[in-house]
């Protein structure tokens, strides 16, 4: 299915910096991959002369400048600045996109930096691979900013917890938002704010079925809509804007994951148990307002990526 085409590490100029000190948020978090998709048009002319190559060079200048993420964790707290580098590897894929978006090939993984860091990691990369003339400036949430109450956490308050862990798929179209708005009697109610009851009752009522105790259910959602100026996935390496993105399976259980589709509606993506997933990708009340898509892409959307 994945065919691996070269691997390599790529390492960025030597930093000046030696240590780095983890902010409380970032010693919270437990240390997971952030499987970021992105498919671009496959009719798209590539204007970059040499890709890998470039890509390759354009990565290594990048991690000079998120010099952290080059680095080695070396407790919760700490970050050695040792310039270890990323992996980075060209693949051939021959397999529907739900296959690969479900594989085992990971990407991005680090304690230094959320979503929105990650985002700006993959802009300034891009901006780079375009024109090595860009000049990135990332900023550093570091201890010194956000310190520690008392002393470095020894462990991550927040784990993983991937095991048997299934990811779904639903989207709620704009007509099907407005009626389900509309059916919850509240004023001013938002698409978020409604999309998220209704998944958080309905993945309670599942838990409660299959008796699988309490729980805390976490979400992202797409800040884009409500931060100025609103910053657009210009994630463009020389072969167009993707034109459409993704999260593939995690980063935990119990997590959903709002981001809005091309036509005003919203796509969840829902990460829970096998039993729980069982009993809730079935409940009539979601099915109302929701349409569970098998796979995480439909034959129509792969014709047109690359």
């Amino acid at each position: 299915m994945i065919s691996i085409i070269s691997k390599k590490i790529i390492t960025p100029n030597p930093s000046t910096q030696r240590w780095h000190k983890l902010s409380i948020l970032d010693q919270c978090l437990t240390h997971f991959y952030m499987p970021f998709v992105f498919f671009y048009p496959k009719n798209q002319v590539n204007v970059i002369p040499n890709g890998p190559k470039q890509l390759s060079n354009s990565l290594s200048k990048t991690s000079s400048y998120y010099y952290p993420w080059a680095g080695s964790l070396k407790d919760n707290a700490t970050i050695e600045c040792d310039d270890h580098g990323a992996e980075l590897l060209q693949v051939q894929i021959n397999s529907p996109m739900g296959k690969v978006v479900d594989s085992n090939i990971k990407d991005l993984t680090f304690p230094q930096g959320d979503g929105s860091s990650a985002y700006f990691f993959l802009r300034d990369w891009a901006a780079l691979t375009r024109s090595s003339n860009a000049n990135p400036s990332p900023y550093f949430v570091e201890d010194s900013i956000v310190p520690s109450p008392i002393s470095p956490l020894v462990s991550p308050v927040i784990g993983s917890d991937m095991d048997k862990c299934v990811q779904k798929r639903f989207i709620f179209s704009s007509t099907k938002l407005s009626a389900l708005k509309s059916s919850i009697g509240v004023q001013n109610v938002t698409s978020n704010e409604a999309v998220n009851a209704i998944i958080y009752k309905c993945v309670a009522s599942s838990a409660t079925i299959v008796n699988s105790g309490s729980f805390k259910l976490s979400q992202f959602f797409d800040l884009r809509e409500i931060i100025s100026p609103p910053n657009s996935i210009d994630l463009d390496f020389g072969f167009g804007k993707p034109i459409r993105a993704s999260f593939a399976k995690g980063p935990r259980n119990k997590f959903i994951i709002l981001m809005r589709t091309y036509d005003g509606g919203i796509e969840a993506l829902v990460n829970l148990n096998e039993q729980e997933m069982c009993v809730f990708e079935h409940d009539k009340q979601l099915l109302e307002f929701a349409i569970p898509i098998n796979g995480d892409f439909c034959y129509e959307e792969e014709q047109h990526y690359i």
